[in-house]
């Protein structure tokens, strides 16, 4: 599968002011046990150990809880990310090849699943906030799951809104999500997470 959804820490220098910090972890708390439902378009880039960037794609997100989420890849070349509630489609057009896996071992506490809830903040990850940086303020989650497929996650909120999400693996790879038009709540039909494989198409997993 060419899309993983990892990342690698970079050097930053943070302020940490108590506003911020309470702002920070206010913020995820509402994202996460909150939060409805969301739209907004994303820019992903992904970068190796040495901050070589290898791969940069872009495109657009739907979410609407508990459990089902859309990643619909615009560029360099078109595929999506459904989830159903129940289980994930990957369809990757240029193959014409579509995976699918139960959400729950597909993802256990991935970020995909953080979005879009389905878990408990703090019986999943102890969490911190990181202060001020680009604008944003960040807070820092690590996960309590010792087989987690990340490290940590940092997610970074303007004016309170979602504006980046950034994760490091095990390879010191790491994966940056830019939010932009994000939308809170706004009313998304149940059935733009149903997923039905086009004709011709292979089904791997069913």
């Amino acid at each position: 599968m060419r899309l993983t959804i990892l990342m690698v820490g970079v050097l930053l220098t943070w302020t940490v002011p108590a506003a911020a910090a309470d702002d920070a972890v206010a913020s995820l708390r509402v994202l996460v046990e909150q939060t409805r439902s969301l739209k907004a378009a994303f820019e992903q880039s992904v970068e190796d150990s040495q901050s070589k960037r290898i791969l940069r794609s872009s495109g657009r997100l739907e979410l609407l809880r508990p459990g089902r989420f859309r990643w619909d890849y615009q560029k360099p070349y078109p595929q999506q990310i459904v989830a159903d509630g129940e289980r994930i489609w990957i369809y990757d057009t240029e193959l014409e090849q579509v995976t699918v896996k139960p959400l729950s071992t597909a993802l256990g506490s991935a970020p995909s699943l953080l979005l879009s809830g389905g878990i408990e903040l703090d019986a999943s990850f102890t969490y911190q906030p990181m202060g001020t940086r680009d604008g944003a303020e960040w807070v820092e989650l690590i996960p309590k799951e010792p087989d987690s497929n990340f490290e940590k996650v940092r997610i970074g909120f303007v004016k309170r809104k979602l504006s980046t999400m950034e994760l490091v693996d095990s390879f010191g790879q790491l994966t940056r999500f830019r939010f932009t038009e994000v939308e809170v709540d706004p009313p998304v039909a149940a059935a733009r997470f149903q997923f039905v494989p086009p004709a011709g198409v292979d089904v791997v997993g069913q």
